[in-house]
């Protein structure tokens, strides 16, 4: 698949009173046209000022930014065939609905300003909703508005700016399936930067993972969760055990490892521990346990497979194929998020 838009060393400084600081480091990554593609990482990564320089909002020290093969660097952002859909909506509140999702559109003729506005809304599923304001909208309905408006000026690449992030729990499901169902029926490049794990590995088809304004890593969510390359990867994904077993470190994501009252037939991989506490979630039980050798362990397992109890004795085994091997001197997420 032929990249759509292209970063090339890319970075970005600031001056600031304890010196110059680098928000983007030399970044260089190929998103795919039609993909849904996602930058993810910790607050201070580099992940929005990246968003900003392709938006046109900032521009890079060096490097070059490339749509379609040919440079956007000197263009202005309403120049570019690239939208943006910010976290606080950016909606307007003393225009309606119609007005806000019209708004980029004072260029061309009334008839297609309402054409295109109303496919636009009908995509998002906010017809009948035309002439309420901003005030009258659900947050929902807001993200939906927000979104109509950046889609009536057909780009090429929309930009998403941690857009469910202002959505509760059950809301935020429902829109990151809309999402998903946009993307795939319209074909337009999307690219979602955010924090969240869980709405990155559920959204996008491809992930570049971000740290101190470099890429740790880019891949699909399966390879990056499995096959992390380093240990702040693997912990930046998601609850990862590390312990210590022959003459080694590996990594065991809670939902790889098996408890058992017996040693398994194969017990190749098994190591004796106690429990030390559970909790209930519903769907699954976290069982936290010490091992023999002195590593606290988390498990995670079906509440169909049995109960266990604090100072209970338990064998503790796994497959192979499910340990996580990184470089032998691992930087963790928590060093990683002490670094100034």
């Amino acid at each position: 698949m032929s990249a759509i838009l292209e970063l090339l060393g890319i970075s970005r400084r600031y001056d600031s009173v304890a010196g110059t600081v680098t928000a983007v480091d030399n970044l260089t990554l190929a998103i795919p046209k039609g993909s849904f593609f996602g930058l993810l990482g910790p607050s201070g990564c580099g992940k929005t000022t990246t968003l900003r320089m392709i938006a046109g909002f900032e521009h890079p020290d060096q490097g070059d930014i490339r749509l379609n093969g040919s440079s956007i660097i000197g263009l202005k952002p309403y120049q570019r065939r690239v939208n943006t859909v910010f976290q606080s909506y950016g909606l307007f509140p003393h225009l309606s609905v119609r007005a806000n999702v019209e708004f980029g559109l004072r260029h061309v003729s009334a008839t297609e300003r309402s054409q295109r506005s109303k496919e636009a809304l009908a995509l998002v599923r906010m017809t009948g909703k035309e002439d309420r304001y901003p005030s009258q909208l659900s947050g929902g309905e807001k993200q939906r508005t927000a979104l109509a408006r950046s889609l009536v000026l057909q780009p090429e690449v929309l930009l998403l700016d941690e857009p469910l992030s202002a959505l509760d729990a059950r809301l935020r499901d429902q829109v990151r399936r809309e999402l998903t169902q946009l993307q795939q029926q319209l074909g337009i490049t999307f690219l979602l930067v955010t924090h969240d794990q869980e709405e990155a590995l559920s959204l996008c088809g491809q992930i570049a993972i971000l740290s101190h304004g470099k890429m740790m890593q880019c891949g699909t969510p399966q390879d990056l969760y499995l096959h992390p390359s380093s240990r702040f990867v693997a912990d930046f994904l998601g609850k990862v055990n590390w312990l210590r077993f022959v003459n080694q470190e590996i990594g065991l994501r809670p939902e790889a490892i098996r408890l058992s009252l017996e040693t398994p037939p194969d017990s190749s991989r098994c190591v004796q521990a106690r429990v030390q506490q559970t909790v209930f979630l519903g769907n699954l039980v976290q069982v936290e346990l010490w091992t023999d050798r002195g590593d606290l362990v988390l498990a995670e397992t079906s509440r169909f497979e049995g109960t266990y109890t604090p100072g209970q004795a338990v064998c503790l085994s796994w497959l192979p194929a499910d340990e996580i091997h990184v470089d032998a001197q691992p930087v963790s997420l928590a060093a990683e998020l002490a670094q100034p």
